[in-house]
């Protein structure tokens, strides 16, 4: 049922992207699809992982560097991404971590806080009032009802601009919702300050309101540019209400899943591990993009999408995050961070990549760049200007999430120690 279809539609039926716009992960795209038809009985993924349930049927997609069948590593990934302690532990309690309603609880508070930061949502509201202080909008039909004999009050409604509103409202639903589930009360616990806020502002909560939200929501979806962020945590609150509304056994949507972008968590999960030592350009947001030139009126132009550019001046240095084996970085990727380097003036380049632990031919490669031409009989190695591939190896025998929790840290250190030990030493 979902074999060969866009992303673009899988999204309209239900099916939550992360990151939630497709226009901040430079590898997902709405042609993009979840399963491509290889013959009748054979289907190729991609980058996506997640899970999608059809009816009754479920499909988990795990990482391809994950060897169980609990997904230890897009769990700690997404421990690491959003911050969210402890998360393996809670995977481990709850189950299989294979639970759509889960996985859309474990986005909601980063979701939150990315939407308080551009303050608490505002938006016009017509409240009704019945009092002496007459302002405007008489409600006539109500003043009659509730006001008769005459008891020196007057019934009337205003707009007015208010933080209590049909989103926050939403969003304090979810909230009261998560905090009936146990075992997702640490993940609330990450957004303390941002929930105070929020109920702070919603003091006309009532819970036998929640499907009148809901419809609210969905009649009028969020939609501006500017509040990108809000739109996505609107998504995710109705995800979370929707699934419950009914029992998360009997949920009311026939095709629903949480999709995550597979190049883009291992990127944002490596700027966790280097993020003291790279600067992360945010290029699909439009926070540091860079540019290959400058016109002669002085415009920039010729974007260019770096995913790390070292912080040392003195020895310049660029990175690309890559979630595939490494040897399949090749081609056009070494094309690419070339032109980086050059951009940047950089002597150094780096892909970082996920690996196999157990898999002996995954070695760090270290690549001197060629002088000369072959057919002018000059091939050299001239510079010393290099480019190496240094893996994460990803642990593939271990009986617990605190075990893979331990080996992982550990094999961190020796990848960021490989990085700085080569930045320093090429």
């Amino acid at each position: 049922m979902i074999a060969d279809q866009e992303l673009i539609s899988l999204e309209r039926q239900g099916i939550l992207l992360f990151p939630g716009s497709m226009a901040q992960s430079q590898d997902m795209t709405s042609k993009q699809v979840v399963l491509k038809s290889k013959g009748k009985t054979q289907y190729q993924t991609g980058n996506l992982m997640g899970l999608v349930q059809v009816d009754d049927e479920q499909l988990v997609i795990a990482s391809r560097f994950s060897p169980l069948e609990t997904d230890y590593f897009l769990h700690y990934m997404l421990a690491k991404v959003l911050d969210i302690p402890n998360l393996l532990n809670l995977v481990a309690a709850g189950g299989d971590g294979t639970n759509t309603y889960d996985f859309a609880s474990f986005l909601f508070p980063q979701s939150l806080k990315a939407s308080l930061r551009k303050g608490v949502y505002k938006s016009y509201q017509t409240v009704e009032y019945n009092d002496s202080s007459v302002r405007e909008g008489l409600d006539l039909a109500r003043h009659i009802r509730i006001n008769t004999p005459f008891t020196g009050r007057v019934a009337y409604k205003q707009r007015e601009f208010t933080l209590d509103n049909p989103l926050t409202q939403l969003v304090r639903h979810t909230i009261e919702l998560l905090k009936t589930k146990p075992h997702l009360s640490m993940v609330l616990d990450t957004a303390h300050e941002e929930i105070s806020k929020v109920i702070e502002v919603t003091p006309s909560y009532r819970r036998a309101d929640r499907m009148r939200v809901i419809q609210h929501a969905e009649r009028l979806p969020i939609r501006h540019a500017y509040f990108h962020e809000y739109s996505l945590l609107q998504r995710i609150c109705l995800f979370i209400l929707k699934q419950v509304r009914h029992g998360l056994e009997d949920s009311p949507m026939k095709i629903h899943g949480v999709l995550f972008d597979g190049a883009w968590l291992w990127e944002e999960y490596v700027n966790t591990l280097i993020g003291e030592y790279f600067y992360h350009p945010l290029n699909k947001a439009g926070v540091g993009r860079e540019h290959l030139f400058t016109s002669e009126r002085g415009g920039l132009t010729g974007s260019i999408f770096p995913d790390f550019i070292g912080k040392d001046r003195s020895a310049p240095v660029v990175a690309d995050a890559k979630y595939k084996p490494q040897r399949n970085i090749n081609g056009s990727d070494f094309h690419q961070i070339l032109s980086y380097m050059f951009r940047f003036e950089a002597d150094k380049g780096f892909f970082l990549y996920p690996c196999n632990l157990l898999d002996t031919r995954e070695k760090n490669s270290l690549y001197r760049l060629n002088g000369g031409s072959t057919m002018a009989g000059n091939l050299h190695r001239s510079r010393d200007i290099f480019v190496e591939k240094v893996g994460l190896s990803i642990p593939q025998k271990v009986s617990s999430s605190t075990e893979f929790a331990q080996k992982m840290e550990e094999q961190e250190q020796v990848f960021l120690s490989s990085v700085l030990e080569a930045e320093l030493t090429v």
